[in-house]
């Protein structure tokens, strides 16, 4: 499992503050990349990590994996204190960076992954065994055979991801995995998450892309300017946001401007929509059905990336 408790990240920037002489002049400046930052990943779940690019997401899970060390707070991932960067520990961790490669350039893939058997000490059949696991999740096809450098970017991406999983970690860290994968990639990830989730693997997901952590995720974390917004599951997410629902009512015939001040009318006049209270939907709906002829209702969830926007320019306005 991985515990993180006031977890505080701070480092030294030099900028330049002009010339003197035509010799730049610089100043340091102390940057809080992450301040105060609590949260529990429990074996056998999956965590979104969500937030903006410079939000703090990749810092935490280099000190995750012992990269980096804290300016303060504690970190525990496995038992393990990931700064010691004991044998034991990195034999029990998984990580991928985005579009990084670890894969040998000139190799075929499956060469490349042999090269990395040997570096984890795993004897060949269980290299085997859990290549043709992986074979049944990623369907790899004739790019085991193909040169990494000849691969697309997303075959490169699920190349590194297998690469990461051969060892069987007990905590996979996951950086933006998605960045170039297709549809049938992306479905590929979601098999293999899914498969490891069910052994018992703590996972934990930094991305942008909010559907598959709809789709995957047991909680999520939200991360802004190095503060911690929000943990806890979607759901709880959705209830702490008044206008979590949506409904959507297709008019018989346009109208021009709307006897409704918190709804929003589309630019053929068609459509009216609604953000509202989930306690409030019913009450809506027969005051849309009593000032307007209605062709089509649709009532569903607010996408989280509309929640999540608002989150983040609340806290904005608040700081």
């Amino acid at each position: 499992m991985i515990d993180v408790q006031s977890l505080t990240m701070t480092y030294r920037r030099r900028i330049q503050c002009g010339q003197r002489w035509g010799i730049p002049r610089y100043r340091w400046e102390m940057v809080h990349a992450l301040h105060e930052v609590s949260f529990q990943c429990l074996p056998g779940t999956v965590t979104a990590y969500l937030g903006h690019n410079g939000a703090g997401k990749s810092t935490t899970i280099k000190a995750l994996c012992g990269i980096l060390r804290p300016t303060s707070g504690q970190v525990c991932v496995n038992g393990f204190v990931p700064s010691r960067r004991e044998h034991d520990f990195l034999q029990s961790i998984g990580v991928m960076f985005g579009q990084r490669n670890q894969l040998m350039w000139e190799l075929p893939l499956m060469d490349s992954l042999d090269v990395i058997r040997v570096q984890y000490g795993l004897n060949k059949g269980e290299f085997l065994d859990t290549l043709a696991e992986l074979d049944s999740l990623f369907r790899f096809g004739e790019i085991l055979h193909t040169p990494v450098r000849n691969l697309s970017l997303g075959q490169r991406m699920l190349g590194n991801l297998a690469a990461t999983l051969l060892h069987r970690p007990r905590v996979l860290l996951l950086d933006e995995p998605t960045i170039g994968l297709d549809v049938e990639s992306k479905a590929s990830l979601r098999r293999v998450i899914s498969a490891f989730r069910q052994k018992s693997c703590t996972i934990l997901l930094a991305t942008h892309d909010l559907q598959e952590a709809e789709m995957l995720a047991d909680q999520i974390l939200i991360l802004d300017h190095g503060r911690l917004l929000f943990g806890g599951s979607i759901a709880e997410f959705r209830r702490l946001h008044r206008n979590s629902v949506v409904i959507q009512a297709r008019l018989e015939t346009p109208v021009s401007e709307l006897d409704m001040a918190d709804a929003e009318l589309s630019q053929d006049g068609r459509i009216i929509t609604i953000h509202t209270d989930p306690e409030r939907v019913a009450t809506r709906v027969a005051e849309l059905l009593r000032m307007y002829r209605i062709r089509d209702l649709k009532i569903g969830e607010t996408p989280l990336e509309t929640l999540l926007r608002e989150e983040l320019k609340a806290f904005v306005s608040a700081d």
